[in-house]
């Protein structure tokens, strides 16, 4: 299940990164909705939201 669950956080941040920030907020819906079924703890959804966002920020300065 662990590796189930990398990968679908792996394709999440793949689809945020290509498609921006209003990416992000259905990530973090999704990711809502994953640490529900995974039963992950509030701080890795925390960390990922967190990576995440580092990820688009670096993006968006690469992009201009």
């Amino acid at each position: 299940m662990a590796s189930g669950l990398r990968l679908l956080i792996h394709l999440l941040l793949r689809t945020a990164l290509r498609s921006g920030k209003e990416m992000l907020v259905v990530s973090i819906n999704i990711l809502g909705t994953v640490h529900k079924i995974f039963a992950i703890s509030l701080m890795e959804s925390l960390i990922f939201l967190l990576y995440l966002h580092d990820q688009l920020q670096l993006k968006i300065k690469t992009s201009h």
